[in-house]
């Protein structure tokens, strides 16, 4: 009896050996290894490759405000002193457009200003671009509106050259695309020029205070205020050079200048 038993304990312990030592067999598709279904695992990885590296690069439009002040006898007949003016494009449709252009891969917003005006014909020597908040398009492009300045003189003569593709327009019948941009171009300016004498250079380096006077009405709509009061507000942004100007028929007037920053 007691042989019997030892036989059937050793056979037991013999499947259990056996069992213990076979290779484990690979687990079926559709198990769960780590938490994870496999099916759901491998769907999710090749949802991955579909999806690419990452998403598309949106396209940025460069569209660029030129501001320049009309002097008087440019601006027309009537009271007001000069007139506010943004240089338009003709379009291939016809229409009036502001300079731009799409954005190159790594190129800096700045540079690409510039080149807006470079193919436009304008000169951009010392075209300091003043960049706008960023704007978004009803066709999905974002815009990086810039505002530049550019003296009348300078600017004029490009104008009258281009056979009919570009014009100065007043900036309240401007009626170009992308008003927006031109908006945020005047909300600029005229905070720019509440601050400050002539910051955008219409003026050379030495003017009257009526010069000024005249550069800075425009700038504001003609809504800035009388010719004695912008005297005393402006007064510690300039500073006087000493020297006396006779401008045409009237009486000599003083000339002034930029106050350095303090």
């Amino acid at each position: 009896m007691a042989k019997k038993d030892a036989k059937k304990d050793a056979k037991k312990g013999a499947r259990k050996g056996a069992e213990r030592d076979a290779p484990k067999r690979p687990r079926k598709k559709g198990t769960v290894a780590a938490g994870v279904p496999a099916g759901k695992r491998d769907r999710g990885a090749a949802g991955a490759r579909a999806a690419g590296p990452g998403p598309a690069r949106p396209l940025v439009a460069v569209d660029t405000a030129v501001l320049t002040v009309l002097p008087p006898d440019v601006a027309g007949p009537g009271d007001r002193l000069g007139e506010l003016a943004v240089l338009q494009v003709r379009s291939a449709q016809g229409g009036w457009v502001l300079p731009a252009t799409l954005l190159a891969e790594g190129e800096p917003l700045a540079r690409a200003a510039a080149r807006s005006l470079a193919e436009a014909g304008v000169p951009r020597d010392d075209v300091r671009p003043r960049q706008l908040p960023v704007l978004q398009g009803p066709d999905g492009v974002l815009g990086v509106p810039h505002l530049v300045w550019v003296p009348h003189e300078r600017v004029a003569p490009v104008v009258e050259g281009s056979g009919g593709r570009l014009r100065l327009a007043p900036v309240g019948g401007a009626g170009a695309a992308r008003p927006e941009v031109l908006a945020a171009a005047l909300e600029r300016a005229r905070r720019e020029y509440a601050e400050a004498a002539d910051p955008g250079g219409l003026l050379p380096d030495t003017f009257t205070l009526h010069e000024l006077f005249v550069v800075h009405d425009a700038v504001a709509g003609h809504f800035d205020s009388t010719e004695d009061a912008f005297r005393l507000r402006i007064a510690r942004h300039v500073e006087p050079t000493g020297q006396s100007v006779r401008r045409l028929a009237g009486r000599p007037a003083r000339l002034h200048r930029r106050r350095a920053p303090a």
